[in-house]
Order: structure tokens, then sequence, then C-alpha cells
């Protein structure tokens, strides 16, 4: 994996991890009631999961070597489609009310459980995985050490991300304002459609169709 893909994963994965959505309300909630070590906790589930699919997607991929450049297209259209509707929809949805309610104090092993069952059911979580990823990344020539890099910028960058939103509601729940988190979803479907306009752009088939005519 080059440098230009893991920017582009990296780009991805912020702006699906900024925007403010049931995962975040949820993982904020936690927070609300239970502090930063609910934050953790979630976030060991969403990362496990992660790191699931990421393993499904690299060795299912490997098997897939026929019409691989149709395959690579295919991905990169749909992802690009996908990740422009997300933004544009976005910012068609500027006024909506981020409500973020304290949840009544639950166990680790509930949170944990919660994150996971949350992240299986993440529609965004499977775009990624399954467009998104494989038509940034080549799988079929990615090795074990490719994976690693990539689980490592994913676990880190929703790590990150989690961390940035939560810890201020650990010690204020007034920071996180209506205001702010619709400009947080602002910046988020910005990035949306310019990730989706560069993956759009990679797929048109150059020299990859004309090395095939």
């Amino acid at each position: 994996m080059d440098l230009q893909a893991a920017i582009v994963v990296f780009l991805a994965i912020l702006g699906l991890a900024m925007k403010p959505g049931p995962g975040m309300m949820a993982i904020m909630s936690r927070t609300l009631a239970q502090g930063m070590k609910a934050c953790f906790v979630f976030m060991a589930g969403v990362c496990l999961v992660s790191m699931l699919f990421l393993a499904l997607v690299m060795t299912g991929l490997k098997f897939a070597h026929d019409d691989l450049l149709f395959i690579s297209i295919l991905l990169k259209a749909l992802a690009a489609v996908y990740l422009i509707y997300i933004g544009i929809k976005g910012l068609q949805h500027l006024h909506v009310n981020f409500a973020l309610r304290e949840r009544a104090p639950e166990s680790l092993s509930e949170t944990f459980t919660g994150a996971v069952m949350l992240t299986l059911a993440n529609p965004l979580v499977i775009l990624f995985y399954g467009g998104l990823l494989p038509s940034v990344v080549d799988i079929p020539l990615a090795d074990w050490r490719d994976g690693i890099v990539i689980g490592l910028i994913i676990c880190f960058v929703e790590t990150g991300v989690a961390v940035l939103y939560c810890l201020p509601v650990a010690y204020s729940r007034h920071i996180f304002t209506d205001a702010l988190l619709r400009r947080i979803n602002l910046i988020s479907s910005i990035l949306m459609i310019l990730v989706g306009l560069v993956i759009g752009y990679s797929a048109i088939p150059a020299q990859d169709l004309l090395s095939v005519l």
C-alpha cells in the first residue's frame, strides 16, 4: 500500500468517524453517564468488529482472481457515488437536532456488547469495508504488513475521534451544543464529498482499461 492510498484511507475513516450519528451519540451518552472508561470499552468493541471486517475483506478478495478490473472499477464507482450521496444528504440536514441524552449506567460488558452489535449493524461500516477499502487498496496484492498498517490507521483514527468527542463530554455536558455538532456535520459532509470525488476519479479506467484492450 502506497502513501496515497494510506492518505485516502485515513481521510475516509476520518470523515466517517467525525460524522455525528447514532454510533457517536451512543458513545457520548455512555461517557456522559460513566466517564471515559466507557469510551475506551466502547471503542474496544468497535475496533474488534473493524478488525474482523478487515480480515474478511483481505482474505475474501484474495480469491477473487477473475474479472478483478471490472470488480475494482465497480467498487470504486459505487463507493464514490455513495460517499457523495452521504455528503450531500448531510448538507441537506444541517439543521437536524442532535440530541445528546445521558443513559442509565450499565456494566462495561454491556457497553462492549452494545458497541459490537451497533458496529455490526452500521451500514457505513459495511460500505467502508465492502466498497471503499477495496477500491483504494489493491487487496489481492496486499500482504499481512499492509493489513497491520490499515488496521492501525483504522483503530487510531476511530479511537482518536471518539476521545476528542468524549473527553469534553466527560467533564462538561454543555460543550457539544447543537450548533457545534451541526458545524462538525458540515465539515464531515464536505470531506465525504471530496473523498468520493477522488475515488470516483480513480475509477476512470484510463491505463487499466487500455492495458486490456
